[in-house]
């Protein structure tokens, strides 16, 4: 959920719940603390509606550990009364794992040097829906709950594993340049450690990098880990308002905020000058509509051959060029937060009713999902009709039993959403 205004919120009862505002580009802004159980019940619901009214903030990163259904509870009931108006607030449940842990890490100290470690974990719920890949990365994998058995796994054997998916991953999506944190960095092909804090180190002493090539600029980056890196990170505006100006600055190319590698430039160059476009018109709607429309009917390997360059090659560049500036191959993913305004109580549940929600265990016997009840819901092994669910997968299933006395709750899988 990029280039949003978010409110981590972490739930709590004897210290209350922490808030934390985070900009669109992951910035702390602004941090809070209410009381649910106080005597002056307006008082919090004063607070958090002036948080949210000064960013303009529609979005709610809610964490599930202790306190979270009571906190959900009057959460709901203060949006379906309107209470934020004009603004339209949806709130989600964020999984807390690993989320007190680093706040208390040196990693933490690091960024927060001055910041209470309570409001680190709001922050940290807030950015795992604006970016969980970067978020994510910074907590160790025993504390991440991926499964019943990853304590049984040895240590090094999971973080090994678990950093082979992560390089992966930063691959396929990219990296901003101008807004990854050290611990991101340092996944990219060809950054160390070292030479990740270094990166960090020359944005803070020159402000945001107005291109790739700056890269050059900061010490360990040489010629040759710059070409295993640079592919891999991006440059690019923090939003798209601020767009135009950013472009207005010489040393800044609309390149750099693609997948195309620095060394293709000049092929990718050569294609715009045969359809007679220019960089500065990268990005914008007629662009790569005009550029669909002439792949469709180009005869790839004649026009490979004419600039000398493989078909592979100018197709990966022409498919980066029909894409919007920014673009994330996360957006093309059907799975992505649950935004919820009101509260379902168990009471509400009957036989045969159609409910959603995550799967958040697995375990021999089936699959336990969360379904918003406050009470994890069951899909045995026998009533998953075929399909394969990981913790994480969204599902759509039917109600088939009720135990409001054990508080118990079976379902029959229908689809995955």
């Amino acid at each position: 959920m990029r280039r949003k205004y978010i409110l981590g919120m972490d739930p709590g009862f004897s210290n209350g719940c922490q808030l934390a505002m985070i900009s669109e580009t992951g910035a702390l802004l602004t941090t809070g603390n209410i009381f649910l159980n106080t005597k002056t019940p307006e008082k919090p619901i004063i607070i958090l509606a002036q948080m949210l009214r000064t960013y303009n903030c529609t979005l709610i990163a809610l964490g599930n550990g202790t306190a979270c259904r009571e906190t959900e509870t009057w959460l709901s009931e203060l949006i379906q009364n309107n209470t934020f108006s004009p603004l339209d607030v949806v709130y989600t449940i964020v999984n807390e794992d690993g989320a007190s842990i680093y706040s208390c890490s040196s990693e933490a100290r690091k960024e927060f040097p001055d910041l209470d470690p309570k409001y680190i974990s709001a922050v940290s719920l807030a950015r795992r829906v604006l970016d969980p890949l970067a978020e994510l990365v910074k907590v160790e994998p025993k504390h991440l709950g991926v499964g019943m058995y990853q304590h049984d796994l040895p240590k090094r054997q999971l973080e090994e594993a678990l950093d082979e998916v992560v390089t992966e991953c930063v691959s396929f999506v990219g990296v901003d340049l101008n807004t990854a944190s050290r611990c991101l960095l340092r996944h990219i092909a060809g950054l160390s450690d070292k030479r990740a804090s270094r990166i960090i180190q020359y944005r803070e002493d020159h402000g945001l990098y107005k291109s790739r090539m700056e890269l050059k600029k900061v010490k360990g980056i040489g010629s040759k880990i710059f070409e295993q890196c640079a592919g891999f990170l991006r440059v690019e505006p923090a939003n798209s308002t601020v767009a135009a100006e950013f472009y207005e600055d010489s040393e800044t190319n609309r390149l750099d905020c693609t997948y195309i590698h620095p060394e293709s430039y000049g092929v990718a160059t050569e294609i715009l000058k045969h359809f007679n476009l220019d960089i500065a018109s990268i990005g914008q709607r007629h662009f790569f509509d005009y550029i669909k429309l002439k792949f469709e009917t180009l005869d790839m390997d004649q026009f490979s051959a004419s600039l000398s360059q493989s078909v592979e090659t100018v197709r990966m560049i022409m498919d980066s060029l029909i894409q919007p500036l920014n673009y994330d191959l996360r957006d093309e993913s059907v799975s992505g937060p649950v935004f919820k305004k009101g509260l379902t109580n168990f009471q509400d549940l009957k036989i045969n009713s159609i409910v959603s929600g995550n799967v958040s265990n697995v375990t021999h016997f089936g699959c336990f999902v969360d379904i918003g009840v406050g009470t994890p819901a069951l899909i045995h092994s026998t009533k998953t009709c075929g399909f394969t669910l990981q913790i994480g997968d969204k599902v759509e299933a039917k109600v088939i039993s009720l135990d409001e006395g054990n508080r118990r709750i079976g379902l029959l899988m229908i689809r995955k959403i």
